[in-house]
This record gives structure tokens, C-alpha cells and sequence, in this order.
């Protein structure tokens, strides 16, 4: 045969094998109620929602809404939280009987928790019995219940639901995953709450006695081994002595020391010289803090004084293996450019574009409190904005990302004003906004702010709450006018920019109602540990407004380094610091949890942590929550 012929002949032959696979791929399974369940069996979640879906869908079927709750259940297995909650939509749930019917709320409350609708997820579980689920349904109830109260900040009553559902688990992984977010949980809570716990042998009380020995950073790592040990006597054959123990007492093992030599690069001098001094001091009151026996050597240096990535060679030379700093967005892309990181660097500030192995980024970033003011609104059933913001570059930025942002979460912008940062009398644009706050906007839209409202999203439906950037200054200048040119009761949300972060009994009363996130250690005036704005009041008292937050973040920076590799190395982790409840997120970056709060009369009421959305594009779209 020639070599065309032959070639022909492959030709055809494929052909025929690729019409066979296709005519096989497209044949309908005999059964394929029975299909869907092998592929659920096998983990084929995608496939067995298809063929679900499928089923739902033809005119014949007489359990439509059994197989719209099947597929639901196994698009939430792969995350398709956006398929699921379409598909639950047009469950009618009167059709099932009662295992089903808990089963669809079970199903409703994860994706009502999912989209941040978290106190109307609570309120369809409080119309279950757990007792009267089986193990599986008993199982998912307090697994939802403990995800609703993480989100809400409710820590202590989260860790209860998941000591309930331990007894439930059979999967080693699922335990192991349990019991870490256990201890997650309660790591969050402050040390007077810990205390508060039961004597042995209480479950709970065991896993809060535990908490309190694993939050401690000022303590010797021999002190910590000894304390675990004291702990496994007083709680024998608790669910927390196992793998989970074994990596903490790795932790803390003579082979994981920490470091003996900390190198500090700080701007001592020149224009950001009052910014290195509040880290030095946050710094320095965190390692006197410490244990005597367990400080390492600590060293600052003059960041200004050198090339970054010379100093850090420097440094190494001298002897140091670990390194804070530097501050400056510049230095840290500097060194991170200049050649290897031999030695664990954590810099004070983030460069979205850099990454490197032993180089992690921790700041205090303007766009993590805006993310956390739009969920905050987003979780208390906000959906339509208006927004007030200065006409400076920071003002466009921070509206920037907020758009951005709200309208992942499902919410509509309706009008962005803004205003001379400096200017005394706000009358102008804040009545031009408010005359928005109830007219239909006529296109979808991101145009840059330019004090004029921008096209929106078509909306008939009324603004419901503004977003407000302003600092300490111009916020008790302008909520005022809010409420004078007709406001109401519209909420404001905004960002620690509001907050000086030092009680001043006239301005904060002027700022009654505003909603904001902020740092912990500025929010939590009754803490009396010795690191808390209480015990350190004679070094902050005169440190500048604008970098009295930097001292809570030298405190974080020094008590973070024994932590880095725990919360690198278990993505769930989190280490309840002094700007935030922190954990580490893809490219070693520090991400923070912040508290929030709202001025009522000249005082600040806590609202707890700031709820943790991660919005995807339509994933969180939902009607407004009832209040």
C-alpha cells in the first residue's frame, strides 16, 4: 500500500474511533438516576449534577424538586455556590417529606452563610431539632451552625458546635480538620475568656485550657513544652492530644528554635523617621514583654542609611537570622529584586507583584478595612451605596477598590460624590448625593469619580446605606451634615481613617452612627494584658495620630515570627494579634481580620470582627436580610 493510501487508512480509521467516542459520550444511560448516584459515589460530583439537573428538568419527572436538591448538593461539593443557590431558587420544599425538608434547609442555611446572610441562616437552624437528624444531617447542621457563628465573630459558640460535631466525624482528615478549627476558634478569644473555663475533664474546657497555652508568644518554647505536658496530664485522652498536639510541641522543639539574632530596618531617620519610631517602640515593648530567658539579640538599623539589599547583606554578615522590615514600598521591591533571600525576611509593607520563598509581606493595608466596611454593610443587608470620598489620588483609589469590590459581592453603587479634602463646609456634595439616593441610575458603569455621579448599575430601588472616606478631621464635619440634609437613619460605613484612635468625647459625638473597622488593640479599651493600649498608654500618648496604629503593628511584627511557619504551613490557622486576627494568605502575605465598631453618643460600641467575605463574581448575590 502507498504512503498515501496509508495514510488515508489512519485517517479513516480515527475517524470511525472518534464518531464511536462521540456517539458514546452522547448516549443517554439507561438509567440515569442510577448513573447520578454512581458518579456522587465516585466523587464525580460535576457529572452526577449534570445528569441531576437534567432529570429535574424533563416534563415526565415526578420529583422534579428531590433532583434540583440532589444537583445543588453536588455543585456545593465543588464550590459552585452560584449553580447551587440557582437551582435552590426554584426548589418548591413543601414537595418533600421530613428528612428531605431538613435536608433543603440544611442546603439553604450553607449557601445563606456562603453570600453573608448569616443571622437569616441562623434563624432557618433554630427551626431544626438536631436531635431528631440523623448522624449525617446532625453532622452538617453543627458544621453550618459553627461557619455562621465564625462569621459573626461568635468564636466560643462556634468552637461548641464543632466539640458537637466531633462525635459525628469517622474520617481521620475530617477530624484533624475539625479539631484545628477548634483551636482556630477559641485562639481568637481573649485570655479573661479562656480563663473562664471548666475543670477537667470538660471537653470544651480542655480545648480553651489548650488555647490559652498555644496563644502564648512571650513565653520560652521549653516554658510552652512544659505547659503542654502539665495540660496532657490534666486532660487525659482528649480529642486535642494527637497529631494536632504533636505539630504544636513540633513547633516548639528543640529543632525549630526561634531565631537568636533579630536585624531591624527602619526609617530612624529622614521624613518617615516618626513612623520607624512608633514600629521601634511597638517592637520593643513586645520583646521586653517577653521572657527574659527567651529574648533573642535585637538590633535596629537605619534603613535610610544604605541601598536596602546592601543593608541586608550587612546584616547577615553580622550575624542576624531573621530580619523585620523594610517599611517603604520601594525598599521592599528593592530587595526583593537585589538578589537572594537567604534569610527570613517579614517587610512591613506589600507589593502586590513580588513574591518570594522566605519573604513574607505584612501591612496595614487601606484596602483590607474597605473590603471589610463593604462586608460589614454587605452582611447587615446592605445592598444599594452611596459614596462620599475626598477628590485626592487616595480617595480614588480606595472608591476604586470599593467599586470594585461591592459589586463582586452582588451590590449596586448608585452615585459617588466627592469633595475638597479641604474644605469646611460639605453642604454641596452632600446634598448633590443624597438627591441620588433615590433616582434610578441608568447604565452599568466604572468610570473614574470626578465629583459627579457616576453610571451605575439600573436600580429603581433607593440607596440604603453610604460609604464615607474621610479621616479624623473632616468625618465629625461631615456626619453631621449627612443627618441635616435629610439622611435619616441611612447607615454610614467607613474606615479607620474616622477614628484617631484616642477618645475625644466631642468629635466621636459628632460621628454618632458611623460604622467602622478598625485594629483591635485601638477598639478593646478593657484589656489589661501588658501589651494592650491600657498598659503601653505612656508610650502612645504622644505619638501622632497618624502612626499610633504602627505601634500595634510593631507589637504583631516581633510576636508573628514564632508563628510564620504554623500559619504558613495550615492555611486555616490564624493568630489573634494586636492589628487583627492574622493568617498568611498566597504569597506569604499577612492577611488581617479586623474588629468593628459604631460611635454612639461619644462612645464606641463593638460590633465584633469584621465579617470575612470572599465574593466571586455573582456568588453572593442575594436579596437584603431582614433585621
Amino acid at each position: 500500500m502507498t504512503a498515501p493510501h496509508k495514510t488515508l487508512s489512519v485517517l479513516l480509521a480515527l475517524l470511525v474511533v472518534g464518531c464511536a467516542m462521540q456517539a458514546e459520550r452522547q448516549r443517554a444511560p439507561e438509567n440515569p438516576a442510577a448513573e447520578a448516584e454512581n458518579l456522587l459515589r465516585a466523587g464525580d460530583y460535576t457529572g452526577a449534577a449534570h445528569l441531576y439537573r437534567q432529570l429535574s428538568e424533563n416534563p415526565a419527572a415526578t420529583t422534579p424538586d428531590y433532583f434540583r436538591l440532589q444537583a445543588a448538593e453536588a455543585l456545593l461539593q465543588v464550590n459552585d455556590t452560584q449553580g447551587a443557590n440557582a437551582l435552590i431558587e426554584r426548589t418548591n420544599p413543601d414537595t418533600f417529606d421530613a428528612y428531605n425538608k431538613s435536608r433543603f434547609i440544611l442546603l439553604k442555611s450553607r449557601l445563606d452563610v456562603e453570600s453573608g446572610q448569616v443571622k437569616a441562616a441562623l434563624a432557618k437552624l433554630d427551626g431544626i431539632s438536631a436531635r431528631q437528624l440523623d448522624p449525617t444531617l446532625r453532622a452538617r447542621y453543627h458544621a453550618v451552625r459553627a461557619d455562621a457563628y465564625a462569621k459573626t465573630g461568635d468564636w466560643l459558640a462556634s468552637a461548641r458546635e464543632r466539640v458537637d460535631l466531633a462525635a459525628m466525624l469517622r474520617d481521620a482528615d475530617a477530624v484533624q480538620q475539625n479539631n484545628q478549627a477548634i483551636l482556630e476558634a477559641l485562639r481568637q478569644l481573649p485570655d479573661r475568656v479562656l480563663e473562664r473555663r471548666q475543670p477537667p475533664p470538660d471537653e470544651l474546657g480542655g480545648w480553651m485550657a489548650l488555647a490559652r497555652i498555644l496563644k502564648r508568644t512571650h513565653v520560652s518554647s521549653a516554658a510552652i513544652r512544659q505547659q503542654i505536658e502539665r495540660w496532657r496530664l490534666a486532660y487525659p485522652h482528649h480529642p486535642a492530644d494527637g497529631p494536632l498536639l504533636d505539630a504544636f510541641a513540633q513547633q516548639h522543639s528543640e529543632e525549630n528554635l526561634p531565631p537568636k539574632s533579630i536585624a531591624v530596618m527602619l526609617p530612624l531617620s529622614g521624613s518617615l523617621a516618626a513612623a520607624g519610631e512608633a514600629i521601634r517602640v511597638g517592637i520593643t515593648s513586645a520583646y521586653y514583654a517577653q521572657d527574659a530567658g527567651a529574648r533573642p539579640i535585637i538590633r535596629f538599623h537605619d534603613s535610610e542609611k544604605r541601598p536596602i539589599y546592601a543593608l541586608y547583606q550587612a546584616l547577615i554578615d553580622q550575624g542576624a537570622d531573621f530580619i523585620i522590615g523594610p517599611l517603604v514600598k520601594k525598599e521592599l521591591a528593592d530587595l526583593a529584586a537585589g538578589g537572594d533571600i537567604t534569610v527570613p525576611v517579614l517587610a512591613l509593607n506589600q507589593v502586590p507583584e513580588t513574591t518570594r520563598d522566605d519573604l513574607y509581606q505584612f501591612g496595614l493595608n487601606p484596602e483590607e478595612e474597605v473590603e471589610q466596611a463593604a462586608s460589614s454593610a454587605w452582611f447587615d443587608g446592605r445592598q444599594n451605596a452611596l459614596i462620599l470620598a475626598p477628590a485626592s489620588a487616595f480617595g480614588e483609589r480606595l472608591v476604586s477598590h470599593f467599586s470594585q469590590y461591592w459589586r463582586r459581592l452582588g451590590g449596586k453603587i448608585l452615585a459617588i460624590k466627592t469633595y475638597s479634602p479641604k474644605a469646611k463646609d460639605y453642604a454641596g456634595p452632600i446634598k448633590s448625593l443624597l438627591a441620588e439616593a433615590t433616582a434610578a441610575p441608568v447604565t452599568a458603569g466604572g468610570a473614574p469619580i470626578a465629583g459627579e455621579a457616576i453610571a451605575a448599575e439600573i436600580s429603581p430601588q433607593p440607596a440604603d446605606f453610604i460609604f464615607l472616606v474621610a479621616d479624623a478631621q473632616s468625618a465629625p464635619l461631615i456626619q453631621p451634615q449627612f443627618n441635616f440634609y435629610g439622611a435619616g437613619t441611612m447607615p454610614v460605613y467607613s474606615i479607620s481613617h474616622v477614628f484617631s484612635g484616642k477618645a475625644n468625647t466631642g468629635l466621636d459625638e459628632d460621628l454618632s452612627g458611623v460604622i467602622f473597622c478598625d485594629i483591635p488593640w485601638l477598639l478593646n479599651a478593657d484589656d489589661n494584658s501588658p501589651l494592650a493600649k491600657r498598659s503601653l498608654q505612656p508610650l502612645w500618648q504622644g505619638t501622632p495620630d497618624t502612626f499610633i496604629r504602627l505601634i500595634a503593628m510593631g507589637i504583631d511584627a516581633y510576636n508573628l515570627i514564632p508563628q510564620l511557619s504554623a500559619l504558613r504551613d495550615h492555611p486555616n490557622s490564624r493568630y489573634a494579634g494586636a492589628t487583627g486576627s492574622l493568617s498568611i494568605s498566597s504569597g506569604n502575605r499577612i492577611q488581617r481580620q479586623l474588629e468593628c465598631a459604631q460611635f454612639e453618643q461619644g462612645t464606641l460600641r463593638l460590633r465584633g470582627p469584621a465579617p470575612f467575605l470572599q465574593p466571586g463574581d455573582g456568588t453572593a448575590a442575594r436579596s437584603p436580610m431582614t433585621h
